[in-house]
């Protein structure tokens, strides 16, 4: 680890509880129709806290990694989300490492509307299809939203899963998975195997 990330670490554990902080979040996870096919997850299914705009971020995002097989369609973003104002799907490039944030916007022209106040009823899952985003096994896309509503906040798994989760926070991202042992409610579900000819990862990596 590089004497500079030592030195994130080691401020992101000994700051102020104030300055960066969720709720205790009590609920087990609500069902609802999950849209079918692959559907990949770095969070556990059960969120011990909450985070809360503006207490802890203006955008979360998380990065997936294709599973073997495919080609994969990118067929649906699934959040543990409150909500009842707009809000828009982010796709963001991956970055070269993982010890770097999100990349730039790829799209966010898609708005929802979770409908749920504090805490959410179920997991609201977001028809992402028309985007036509196919990437292959190993390829790896971040994907999120933007915290504006009054009422926003979203689960968070502090079981410290094996993920990776970002935020951004007061004008920074925030690696909020190693400086803070948390996974957002973010989850990608996938479609596969698909047409070989069709625009993969690469193709649209290459546009920008």
């Amino acid at each position: 680890m590089r004497w500079s990330l030592l030195i994130v670490a080691i401020f992101a554990l000994t700051m102020p509880a104030a300055a960066r902080h969720a709720i205790p979040y009590e609920q087990p996870v609500g069902g609802g129709e999950r849209p079918e096919g692959v559907e990949l997850a770095y969070d556990d299914g059960v969120f011990e806290s909450w985070g809360s705009l503006t207490d802890w971020s203006d955008e979360e995002q998380v990065g997936f990694i294709m599973p073997d097989g495919g080609p994969w369609t990118i067929i649906a973003v699934s959040y543990w989300l409150a909500g009842t104002e707009d809000h828009r799907v982010i796709f963001r490039e991956a970055p070269n490492s993982v010890w770097f944030p999100p990349g730039a916007v790829i799209d966010d022209s898609i708005v929802f509307n979770p409908g749920y106040p504090a805490p959410p009823e179920a997991w609201h899952d977001v028809d992402v299809t028309s985007l036509g985003f196919m990437l292959l096994a190993g390829d790896e896309i971040f994907v999120g939203h933007q915290h504006d509503g009054i009422d926003d906040g979203i689960g968070l798994d502090s079981s410290n899963p094996d993920g990776h989760s970002w935020g951004f926070f007061e004008g920074n991202w925030e690696d909020d998975t190693y400086d803070w042992g948390i996974d957002a409610g973010i989850r990608l579900v996938l479609d596969g195997p698909t047409p070989v000819e069709e625009t993969t990862w690469g193709g649209i990596k290459s546009l920008f």
